[in-house]
């Protein structure tokens, strides 16, 4: 099922939250039991990370064993402390009593709700409505203009804009998230709408 962005956060907060370079993160209120002065920020994946999750839990027979592991190893590749993963594997995770790995689980996949929208897995459209809401607040429409300006144009008969992701955000395009991509096209949609300027 395709998941929407969460409406509990505002459209401009959600829209900054996933200009966050290197990778979108959130803080969690969620505390380790053996390290409990350490804040945990859940940071967003790449839609490939998350298929090569899917490719490592796919041969679990047992539906609920997979879904467990499947949490284990999104806890393992998205927790963060001190810009550190906390885990090195889903094995670590899961040397967790049951309860603390079930509570971190659950807190990580709700962070992930925010900081991580993948395009196998979310709403494309309900996500680009609201991200595209969020570009047009008073605090992030500057922000749009500079993604918009991050294009080069090819020309023709006509000048065709070519997006450039990677220079608005001074990165790789193959170390985007989905997130980070899904925000950069609401922001030069919201722009390229206000010039006039067709699709």
């Amino acid at each position: 099922m395709s998941e929407g962005p969460p409406l509990h956060i505002p459209a401009a907060r959600l829209f900054r939250l996933l200009l966050t370079k290197p990778r979108p993160s959130i803080s969690i209120s969620y505390r380790i039991k053996d390290a409990p002065g350490v804040e945990l920020t859940v940071r967003g994946l790449r839609g490939v990370e998350e298929g090569s999750i899917l490719d490592r839990v796919s041969s679990v027979e047992v539906e609920s064993v997979r879904e467990s592991r499947m949490v284990s190893e999104y806890v393992a590749a998205s927790l963060y402390a001190c810009q550190e993963r906390v885990f090195m594997s889903a094995d670590q995770v899961n040397m967790l009593s049951s309860d603390e790995a079930v509570e971190l689980g659950s807190a990580v996949i709700e962070a992930m709700k925010a900081v991580s929208p993948t395009y196998p897995r979310s709403d494309v459209v309900k996500w680009s409505v609201r991200l595209r809401e969020g570009a047009m607040t008073n605090f992030n429409i500057a922000e749009a203009e500079l993604m918009a300006s991050s294009q080069d144009y090819i020309i023709g008969k006509k000048a065709y804009p070519l997006p450039r992701p990677d220079r608005y955000f001074g990165m790789a395009l193959s170390e985007l998230t989905d997130g980070q991509l899904m925000t950069y096209r609401a922001g030069v949609k919201v722009i390229r709408d206000l010039r006039g300027e067709s699709d």
